[in-house]
């Protein structure tokens, strides 16, 4: 395969990284059948930078009630899919960063011990599915972003949409990210997480 810029034949794609994988995935859509490696390049004009998948984790393979993710150093943004999230019991579900639990504050600016919160996750859902955003994760001369987008059913049978934002108030680089629950354990579901250049 090879690119063109501007009608000009740039030459082969070469993948220069030693991660398994190396197709590429061009579209708006997560790619269905993505392997640890794979480029997606989105369609999102304002942001139309290549998501490498770094890590696939299925969480049935969980023990316990938390989720370990690295953020590699080499990627500028971090972008992690949750699938099919499926829980043993009714809980919620909290973001932190750096296994920190005190220097975040919501969106109302009201201190917290998480960056961002999906509460009242129903158990034994298989259509739960969350898109979680952070910005500039090597930045080590402001405070940190995360965003969460998603579509779940909470522990009252409702189908909820759900955008929030947070903030983490340490100045330093995000290498790693936690996903808790607070009751039960993971039952089903995928983690996706993607760098991006």
């Amino acid at each position: 395969m090879a690119i063109k810029l501007n009608g000009v034949d740039v030459g082969a794609i070469q993948f220069t990284d030693n991660r398994p994988g190396k197709t590429i995935h061009i579209g708006p859509f997560l790619p269905t059948s993505a392997t640890d490696g794979d480029v997606w390049i989105d369609s999102d004009t304002q942001n139309n930078a290549g998501k490498n998948l770094l890590q696939t984790l299925n969480l049935a393979t969980i023990v316990g009630r938390t989720v370990n993710l690295s953020i590699n150093a080499d990627y500028k943004d971090a972008y992690i899919i949750v699938r099919g999230l499926v829980l043993s019991a009714n809980a919620d579900l909290t973001i932190t960063c750096n296994n920190d639990l005190v220097s975040y504050v919501d969106s109302t600016a009201s201190p917290t011990t998480y960056l961002l919160k999906v509460p009242s996750v129903k158990s034994a859902i298989t259509t739960n599915k969350f898109i979680f955003k952070f910005e500039d994760v090597q930045d080590n001369q402001g405070y940190q972003l995360g965003t969460v987008e998603g579509i779940y059913r909470n522990a009252a049978n409702n189908v909820v949409p759900i955008f929030f934002a947070g903030a983490w108030l340490q100045i330093q680089p995000l290498t790693s990210i936690q996903l808790t629950i607070s009751a039960g354990g993971f039952t089903a579901g995928t983690v996706l997480v993607y760098g991006v250049n």
